[in-house]
């Protein structure tokens, strides 16, 4: 089953949505825990999400991070404006990385032009670079495998996953055995469908939902789109193992049979990528995976 519908998933853990960004919620006595902030423009409808289930903001005190792109860690200044003492945490490596004034900036550019995308875009005032990057930071990290106890036998499991991004994190949340995710397993994109998202390493993602088909998990918490339950999960990781790897050998045999390169591009694209979606948010990412991937493919296979 997908669902995409904002509200209670499973005890203590509910999905926010806003158009075709998904955010997860894990609530803690008088305390919530967010996973992924989203855009700068969409922390205010996001604490309006918050508000509709009955949270104050004022609730939010930590923030988990599954990886650095803008569409997921953009809204983190935002939100510390509005909560000071709100505590974000990552792993060591997206620590290093927002060490970097370049890399700040690059987070900071790409929030304002997606945040300029969306309805909200008029009403919403955009901090300058200085402040941005001021509050841009990770205050506690963790290792691999790390888990983190809270009330009512909730507790999440960190399982650090460099498919997607070299920083990458998912959380196993217990005792529910859902796994909020960022791209690592792909895009779900109906049943059979399912587009590879492992931009920074295919062969990597390809190891991580082999690992995770063991796993007797019952909903997959997707960045996008929302999440599934039930049968369709061991069915989309069994086509993102199926795709990638179909991907990555037909991709082989085209360049050894000197089909030309454009002509293979094509093909990936239409196959797995191709997308009309009027959210600039599912343009972005998909075209970004698509890139990466493609990068990766003729990197390996093309003359």
């Amino acid at each position: 089953m997908l669902i995409h519908t904002s509200g209670l998933i499973f005890p203590g853990l509910y999905l926010l949505t806003l158009g075709n960004s998904a955010h997860y919620l894990l609530e803690s006595e008088q305390e919530c825990t967010l996973f992924d902030p989203g855009l700068s423009v969409h922390i205010t409808p996001l604490m309006m999400r918050l508000e509709q289930l009955h949270f104050k903001p004022q609730e939010l005190s930590q923030v988990f991070l599954t990886h650095l792109h803008p569409e997921r860690v953009g809204g983190v200044p935002q939100l510390r404006k509005l909560n000071p003492d709100l505590k974000v945490f990552g792993s060591a490596a997206m620590k290093t990385k927002l060490q970097d004034p370049e890399f700040k900036r690059l987070i900071f550019e790409e929030d304002l032009r997606l945040s300029a995308q969306y309805p909200e875009a008029p009403a919403f005032k955009a901090m300058d670079f200085d402040e941005y990057q001021d509050l841009l930071f990770i205050d506690k990290t963790f290792p691999e495998s790390q888990t983190f106890n809270f009330a009512d036998n909730l507790a999440i499991r960190a399982i650090f996953a460099h498919g997607h991004t070299s920083e990458s994190v998912l959380y196993l949340v217990l005792p529910h055995n859902a796994i909020i995710l960022d791209e690592s397993l792909g895009y779900f994109r109906g049943k059979d469908m399912a587009a590879p998202g492992g931009d920074a390493d295919l062969e990597e993602s390809l190891k991580i939902a082999t690992t995770l088909k063991d796993f007797e998990l019952n909903a997959m918490c997707f960045p996008n789109g929302g999440l599934i339950t039930g049968a369709l999960v061991h069915k989309h990781i069994e086509a993102i193992i199926q795709n990638t790897k179909d991907l990555l050998s037909q991709c082989e045999i085209a360049f050894k049979h000197k089909i030309s390169a454009e002509t293979i591009r094509e093909s990936v694209q239409n196959s797995f990528y191709a997308n009309n979606s009027p959210d600039p948010l599912m343009r972005t990412t998909l075209d970004r995976s698509f890139e990466a991937v493609w990068q990766q493919i003729f990197s390996a296979f093309g003359d």
